[in-house]
């Protein structure tokens, strides 16, 4: 089938992350010094990561670097359940100033985040946010504001906006642990190579996902749903993988963390189901993820193995992508070929990614503010 025209737009899209990364890392200090200097200023211990949709995946790889890179207490709730169900430090463990609010947003205007901030600002919690609009209503509320320089996507299923956003805030906590001293010099001198590396990975994996794709395209396109199994912080990783899946081709999708995926999940699976496994950094759970692929090979044959060009292959299903092999960064690696996934498949299927099919209800429920 033909490439259609307006389909072009979400892969060109995807071409541009490398050059917005190197862009980001050549101005660093204008992106991450506001940021900085809260951390400077104030004794940050507590940090709410808020946002809808792919926000709300970004924000749990957000979560797990927060703490590992940071040395502080966070948490990634869905917006709808922390603001009504839930509160800004419920345990009253934590002063305003040892508290802080980020928001990773697109517009600016989706009404979660933005009521979050509307009650930092009450507390006198100081929000930082990722956005394409400095003048919005989030950013209004913001203390710092870091507009994001990936401009408007013509495609719904946005990518390159999000992947960013994750490549700022990453590089942002990378910063603050520096100048705070909550991270050594040699584990910031691994990070910092790891973050040129990893803007230098990304065609070639997007090239590398192509080619897969055009050797298993007839069995991708048979399956009628697809699986991602993660761990750690690419678990939010498989979570924005199904959005973007469902968004562009509309099959259904499921993600689920290693463990939680042998507690029922796994047998909803069928044969011809396509299961990537994200096997990520080495650590224990990535034996697991080993373990469970060779456990299901034998029975469901279109098993692929996401993993590092730097492991040893397992069959001719596999996925190898080139990584900087760190935690986090590799979030951003393994996420950048969901998004070319999703957009051959959708293409292939006839499916026009730049129309939204729910628009009529989408208006109806005002899931934003108007400006």
């Amino acid at each position: 089938m033909a490439i259609l025209p307006n389909n072009e737009a979400m892969i060109h899209e995807i071409a541009q992350e490398p050059d917005l990364f190197r862009h980001v890392l050549r101005n660093r200090k204008r992106y991450t010094e506001d940021f900085v200097k809260i951390f400077r200023k104030k004794p940050i211990k507590r940090i709410y990561l808020v946002g809808s949709g792919s926000p709300s995946h970004l924000s749990e790889t957000l979560r797990c670097a927060a703490i590992s890179m940071l040395g502080v207490e966070a948490s990634a709730p869905l917006p709808s359940l922390f603001l009504y169900h839930d509160a800004f430090n419920a345990s009253g463990a934590y002063r305003p100033e040892e508290m802080l609010l980020i928001c990773p947003v697109e517009s600016g205007k989706t009404k979660g985040p933005v009521i979050a901030a509307q009650k930092a600002n009450e507390l006198r919690i100081p929000v930082v946010c990722t956005t394409l609009d400095e003048t919005g209503i989030l950013a209004g509320l913001s203390d710092v504001v870091i507009k994001k320089p990936s401009g408007a996507e013509k495609a719904p299923p946005t990518t390159k906006g999000h992947s960013i956003g994750l490549f700022i805030l990453l590089l942002c906590f990378l910063e603050a642990a520096r100048e705070t001293g909550r991270m050594s010099a040699e584990a910031y001198a691994a990070y910092d190579a790891g973050f040129q590396q990893m803007a230098g990975n990304v065609n070639a994996n997007r090239l590398q996902v192509q080619e897969w794709y055009r050797r298993r395209q007839s069995d991708v396109m048979a399956s009628e749903r697809y699986w991602f199994l993660a761990y750690g912080a690419n678990y939010g990783t498989a979570t924005e993988a199904v959005l973007k899946f469902i968004e562009s081709h509309q099959k259904p999708t499921f993600a689920y963390e290693l463990e939680e995926f042998l507690h029922g999940p796994l047998c909803a699976v069928r044969p011809e189901d396509v299961v990537f496994f994200l096997a990520a950094e080495d650590c224990q759970e990535k034996e697991r993820m080993l373990q469970l692929y060779h456990a299901m090979k034998p029975d469901y044959p279109n098993c692929t193995l996401v993993r590092s060009s730097k492991d040893a292959p397992a069959d001719d299903w596999d996925l190898p992508l080139d990584t900087c092999g760190l935690p986090f960064l590799n979030a951003l690696e393994y996420l950048i070929p969901v998004q070319v996934l999703a957009y051959e498949i959708a293409d292939a299927a006839g499916i026009d990614v730049t129309v939204w099919t729910t628009q009529k209800i989408r208006s109806q429920m005002k899931p934003g503010f108007d400006r």
